[in-house]
């Protein structure tokens, strides 16, 4: 199972007739990279509680879209308890429903700030298949796009 939050813009389905570059992985430390992570962070501390950094998996940039798989964890490398965050404490979600402390995010950009288009928590399957792969495909293709 897995924790989800969509986040509907109007201007996304726009995105998927956007002619997109090669994507890229912006490298450690750059702007582009902080700028991402910083988008999510709030989303994940609502669930997961502050602070908190990521420990990227996977991020990949095509011109104005972005795809994430990140790890939340405290500061320092320390494990995120799930059964002592606000998402279980306050909002009542089972975490041995969610499969550990793990994005997944979709982003775009527009106006030239990151917004997060669409994330899941912990998920345990390609929720994305599908219907993100159109607009998202060129960042996807190693998860079956």
């Amino acid at each position: 199972m897995r924790f989800f939050r969509g986040i509907t813009l109007g201007l996304f389905l726009g995105f998927a007739a956007v002619v997109q570059a090669t994507p890229f992985e912006p490298g450690p430390g750059s702007d582009l990279r902080r700028e991402l992570l910083d988008t999510l962070r709030p989303l994940a501390a609502y669930d997961l509680g502050a602070p908190l950094v990521f420990r990227v998996l996977e991020i990949s940039v095509d011109g104005d879209v972005a795809f994430a798989r990140l790890i939340a964890q405290r500061p320092g490398g320390a494990e995120i308890d799930l059964s002592d965050t606000p998402m279980v404490q306050w909002r009542n979600v089972d975490h041995f429903e969610i499969d550990g402390p793990r994005f997944e995010a979709f982003f775009v950009r527009h106006n030239g700030h990151w917004q997060v288009v669409q994330c899941a928590l912990g998920s345990s399957d390609a929720w994305w298949y599908g219907d993100r792969c159109d607009a998202f495909g060129t960042l996807l293709r190693e998860q079956g796009c």
